[in-house]
């Protein structure tokens, strides 16, 4: 759910060929508060504190997969059967292929906004609730 928020809108630009100036000024924000946005609404859906960290495991983990999937959509002739097998050696050390994949992708600063601010909310979220419940127990 989280590396959907955050990969499917650099889908969205990189296959429609937005790679103008425009079209990555508007990625950082777009990824960023989609991420965001589905974080809110799923954790006040589910009441769940941990979905942050989990979106966040999902963006740096499902980053290779997405990457392969730009690079199909981009190029099908120059992919290979090696594909499947790069997509696995990625994945298993996927926040090196992230990084790297998202400096290439020229999304590596949206994914620092929005690796900072899901750690951001998962820490707050956790401050309200502690403080929350020093509230309840010097009321009772």
């Amino acid at each position: 759910m989280g590396a959907a928020a955050f990969w499917v809108p650099d889908l969205i630009v990189h296959h429609f060929h937005l790679e103008t100036p425009t079209g990555l000024e508007i990625l950082l924000p777009l990824t960023t508060a989609a991420a965001f946005c589905i974080s809110g609404i799923f954790r006040h859906a589910s009441g769940s504190r941990l979905l942050s960290p989990r979106m966040l495991l999902g963006i740096w983990l499902c980053g290779p997969l997405y990457q392969l999937v730009s690079g199909i959509l981009e190029r099908p002739e120059q992919m290979s059967g090696m594909a499947l097998l790069l997509l696995l050696a990625s994945t298993l050390v996927f926040p090196m292929t992230t990084f790297i994949a998202a400096t290439y992708d020229m999304t590596l600063l949206a994914l620092f906004y929005a690796s900072g601010g899901l750690v951001l909310l998962f820490v707050l979220d956790f401050a309200f609730v502690r403080v929350r419940r020093l509230a309840r127990k010097e009321s009772v």
